[in-house]
């Protein structure tokens, strides 16, 4: 429809930190453990189950990743996919230069009459 290709024509990538690049790298070379856990199932809450139908949380999470496979959204749990780099030196100069130019400040080493 209209809203989804106006959004997919002005949307930007989310980024990510350095700190989550390392935590995805950490979770993808340890080995998964696929265990039950000992806490009692959650209930969905009232409202949820009126309006949708859905009655365990297990439901809720399959309807959502179906939802996401239909419209090409990442599965849930993948985190981010771009991430913004550290600033580098060579960076830093360029924006301080531009940002001289844009004030018509003179260099600092430079001679003038």
């Amino acid at each position: 429809d209209a809203f989804t290709t106006v959004d997919k024509l002005v949307s930007k990538p989310v980024l990510g930190s350095d700190g989550a690049a390392s935590w995805q790298e950490f979770r993808k070379e340890t080995k998964e453990c696929n265990r039950e856990s000992v806490a009692p199932a959650l209930q969905v809450k009232r409202a949820d189950r009126l309006g949708t139908g859905l009655t365990t949380l297990a439901d809720e999470r399959a309807n959502e990743t179906r939802i996401r496979q239909e419209s090409g959204e990442a599965a849930l749990g993948s985190g981010y996919t771009t991430f913004k780099r550290k600033n580098e030196g060579e960076e830093a100069r360029e924006r301080k230069r531009k940002k001289r130019i844009e004030k018509k400040m003179r260099p600092e080493k430079k001679t003038y009459f």
